[in-house]
């Protein structure tokens, strides 16, 4: 993850780490004191997208207006997007028929060269099946099958905390989000 808290902060670590694949997840208000305007913080966070070469592969949240505009602008790499939006036709990976489940989420993941598989995580929450596609647009580009990520995520464990189930006593079912809990 690159945080950014002035501009060129970004630019500076991917002299540093010099990034083949760049993904934006979301843009919004978090350091507008340091920023002022939204607009400014998109800026910051595309200095990432701006150091990927021409092999490179910049991955934008096409369920945010803000990267998803940014995927639009003209640029060397090549621009994937991911989303939930029903309406898919701009996107390269999607999930669909999500549902929560006594043990997590499921979805389906559809991507635009007409692959398909069904996923189910521990994972709990509608922006959790985002970053399952942000993570698994990535895999697919390092040549990882839909099947593969989704084995993988069959084992993943939510961080301690964090829409952490737990089952209590009674057959009642805990929800532990306490992670940033005063």
């Amino acid at each position: 993850e690159m945080g950014a808290y002035t501009f060129g902060e970004i630019d500076r670590l991917c002299k540093l780490t010099p990034p083949h694949i760049g993904v934006l997840t979301a843009i919004g208000p978090q350091h507008l004191e340091r920023f002022k305007t939204v607009e400014r913080v998109a800026e910051a966070k595309y200095e990432l997208m701006r150091n990927l070469g021409t092999d490179g592969i910049g991955i934008f949240n096409g369920d945010d207006p803000r990267c998803s505009a940014l995927s639009q602008r003209p640029a060397a790499f090549r621009a994937l997007r991911y989303g939930l939006d029903p309406d898919h036709a701009s996107l390269d990976a999607w999930a669909s028929n999500v549902s929560m489940t006594g043990r997590g989420t499921e979805f389906d993941v559809s991507t635009a060269s007409g692959a398909t598989a069904h996923f189910a995580t521990a994972l709990l929450g509608e922006h959790n099946v985002s970053n399952v596609l942000a993570a698994t647009t990535v895999a697919l580009q390092c040549g990882m099958t839909l099947e593969e990520i989704g084995c993988t995520l069959a084992t993943l464990e939510p961080v301690e905390h964090r829409l952490q189930r737990i089952d209590g006593a009674a057959g009642v079912t805990v929800i532990d989000d306490a992670y940033n809990a005063n």
